[in-house]
This record gives C-alpha cells, sequence and structure tokens, in this order.
C-alpha cells in the first residue's frame, strides 16, 4: 500500500482539529510529558503509521518498520537505500547532515511551502530508516514532538 498524499492518510489531513476522544478507534501511544503533542496510531491509519498531534492538530506522519508493505509518498519506506530515495524525490530535494548521526547520515527533505506541506527521509547508514510526511515544520522536529 502507498500511501502517496503528503498531507493526509484518509480522513486524517495535516492542519485539521482532532480529539481522540470524539474520533473512534485511536489509540494514544504516548505524549510528550512538557508540551501538548503526542503520538496516535489506529482509526483510519494502516497499522505500523503513526501520527503526531500538537496543540489540538494533526501534525504529520510517520513511518518506521521496513517489514510493513507500506510505503509513503514518493514511495518512500524503510530499508530502501538513499539512492533509490533520491531517484523517488523531487529534484528539489535537499539533503542535510542528519542531527545526531554519522557524518555520512543525512535527511532527505522535500517542501512545498506554497501548502506547507513536506516530506523527510531519515537515512543512516545510506539506508532510509524513516519517512515523515506532513506538516514542512513538523518533519523538521528530530526528537519527536520537539
Amino acid at each position: 500500500m502507498v500511501l502517496d498524499a503528503p498531507d493526509r492518510i484518509g480522513d486524517a489531513v495535516v492542519g485539521a482539529h482532532f480529539d481522540p476522544a470524539t474520533d473512534a478507534g485511536w489509540i494514544d501511544e504516548g505524549q510528550h510529558p512538557e508540551t501538548d503533542c503526542g503520538y496516535f496510531s489506529g482509526g483510519p491509519l494502516p497499522a505500523g503509521v503513526q501520527m503526531m498531534v500538537a496543540d489540538g492538530r494533526i501534525q504529520r506522519f510517520e513511518l518506521y518498520d521496513p517489514d510493513l508493505p507500506l510505503a509513503g509518498p514518493f514511495g518512500l519506506r524503510p530499508g530502501i537505500s538513499q539512492d533509490a530515495a533520491l531517484a523517488a524525490m523531487p529534484a528539489s530535494t535537499a539533503s542535510t547532515p542528519h542531527e545526531y548521526g554519522d557524518a555520512n547520515d543525512v535527511y532527505l527533505t522535500w517542501r512545498d511551502p506554497q501548502r506547507g506541506i513536506g516530506v523527510r527521509a531519515e537515512v543512516v547508514g545510506e539506508t532510509v530508516e524513516s519517512v515523515f510526511w506532513g506538516g514542512a515544520d513538523a518533519i523538521q522536529l528530530v526528537e519527536s514532538c520537539s
């Protein structure tokens, strides 16, 4: 399954108000102890995808498991090579050093400034480790909610 929209999964849309108490089927995966930010799974999300919610609004989606038959926008999925990710992403994709990684670890980031959305592949050891998509600012948070 390819989750190809960079701003949504089904009815879960980046920027939309989110209240897990009124939306059935959501699983609280944990809240940041110092901010109004947390993670949810379930609902319309495929198994293995998490959603970041901050200040009551959907911020981004995350995919980590290379064993799942899922891919995010541009066909990005954990486990593919950095070269494959670069080939799949738009030419305007930027490569920046990984915040905590080794010298060759990078983030590949595509942003659509007009729509305020983006897609980021976290590359460790020349392999995509995780994929984030949603709000252009939210995809750049390197420590989850902060």
